[in-house]
């Protein structure tokens, strides 16, 4: 499964350092939505990201790959942070789905998920996921689940 850290603060979000997730074509599955096992703040705000596509996919028919909440909670949008994110090259791509800049007050799916073109044939992609987030400190905090 992926793996997050908290990375440098300088110049981020009030001082706080950006949330960052290693994603491995092995996380996923054929062109299904996966669960990345990290909750998103109660009151947080995503100003925004950063999908690096650090190793591309080069063996899957549909080389894409979506940021978003898990659409099986209620409210939940798969693509909502940024939806088929060309990985067929690496390179940065910014996040600027609908979600960015959304209250996740007004969100009730907070989980982190991420959907692969077509997974079955993928075997190569490692992607950083940097996502830079506000919340109201002692509103419920942040969960960094760290892996």
């Amino acid at each position: 499964m992926s793996q997050s850290t908290r990375a440098g603060s300088a110049g981020h979000t009030a001082g706080r350092p950006p949330y960052v997730l290693n994603l491995f074509a092995a996380d996923f599955a054929d062109g299904d939505e996966v669960d990345l096992g990290h909750q998103l703040p109660p009151n947080g705000l995503v100003e925004g990201g950063i999908l690096e596509v650090v190793v591309e996919e080069t063996t899957a028919t549909t080389k894409t790959l979506s940021i978003g909440t898990l659409s099986s909670e209620s409210g939940g949008d798969a693509d909502g942070f940024d939806a088929a994110v060309d990985v067929s090259a690496t390179g940065k791509t910014i996040i600027d789905g609908a979600l960015v800049g959304t209250l996740l007050e007004a969100v009730t799916a907070k989980s982190l998920s991420a959907t692969f073109g077509d997974a079955a044939g993928a075997t190569e992609l490692e992607a950083k996921l940097t996502l830079w987030i506000r919340h109201e400190p002692g509103a419920g905090g942040y969960e960094a689940n760290v892996n």
